[in-house]
Parts: structure tokens; sequence; C-alpha cells
């Protein structure tokens, strides 16, 4: 069945967006494949129904009844048929207090962009006075039309598992083969 493959790609690709935080245009090239997955799962889904019907009548309801389903859907859309996803990321550095940290600086230096393009490391060791903690480095993308709390990847995994609910009652309404 067409929709399970789908979905898999679709969890390929939300996977390979988690590994790609830190590259702005790499998330958004993954995430635009997961949004076309994702999308092919309901037009699967919807070519299944007949309009008038009441399995027709279900896949509205439930596309109705879940404002992530009908956003990412229309964000995939959008991005098929007007313009490039645009997703806005902020990053927040959080130091980790360990060890003794020895004299020394990390330097990063962005282009016009925002993008790094130069990291350097400060010269330090144990031998210099301690260690150096290691920061935490959190990624967060949001798209600028939701109007929710959710981030691009709490909306991605809640799309991903209503997609697969979807599915599952498409089999027992024996919809999906």
């Amino acid at each position: 069945m067409n929709e399970r493959r789908k979905l898999q790609e679709a969890a390929y690709f939300l996977d390979s967006m988690l590994r790609k935080v830190w590259d702005p245009d790499a998330f958004e090239f993954e995430l635009s494949a997961f949004l076309s997955a994702g999308r092919s799962v309901l037009q699967y889904i919807h070519g299944r129904t007949a309009k008038g019907t009441p399995e027709r009548a279900w896949y509205d309801a439930a596309m109705s009844a879940h404002p992530i389903m009908r956003f990412l859907k229309d964000e995939r859309d959008t991005n098929i048929h007007a313009s490039p996803l645009s997703t806005d990321q902020d990053v927040n550095i959080h130091d980790v207090k360990s060890g003794h940290l020895a004299e020394g600086a990390s330097v990063l230096k962005y282009d016009v962009d925002g993008r790094v393009i130069d990291h350097t490391l400060p010269a330090t060791t144990e031998s210099q006075g301690g260690r150096v903690p290691t920061p935490s480095i959190v990624f967060r993308y949001t798209f600028r039309s939701w109007t929710g709390p959710e981030d691009v990847i709490t909306l991605c995994r809640l799309y991903l598992t209503r997609l697969d609910s979807l599915v599952g009652e498409g089999i027992a309404r024996g919809i999906i083969r």
C-alpha cells in the first residue's frame, strides 16, 4: 500500500531534518521533502474516496478536525505552487557549567545572512588550567504563519503521528487495502 511507503519516506525526511538543524538551507530542503511525502499520503487517501460518499465525508472531517493537518498541507501546496518554504531560525547557546575554565575564548564569525563562516577555538588544554565546558546549542525553527506555540519539528512529529492514525483508520474502514 502506497500510504505506508510514503509514511516511511516522511519519517526518513523528518529524521534527516533533525540531523541538519545547524544548516538552515539543508533543513528547509528536508522539510520540503517531508511535506511532499506527507501530502502524498493525503492525496492517495483522497483518491480512494469518491465525492458525496461516506468515505469522502470521513476524509473531509479528519482534515477539518486537525488544524496541523490543514496547515502543513497548505504549506506544502504553497511551497510547490507559489513560493519556497521560509522558516525562522532561533539559535540559543547555553553555557554548561562544569569543571574549571581555562583562559581563552571561542569566536564565531558570521556573514550578513547569519551563517557561521569561521569558528576559532581557544588554545587551551587541561595543562593550562582546566577543562573547557561544551556549550549546549539549541536550534529552533518556526513557521511565520503558524500561530500556535509549536516549532517546525513538533508540528512535523504531530503531523506524522496524525497521518499514521489516518492511514490506520482508512485500513480499518476498508478504504485502504
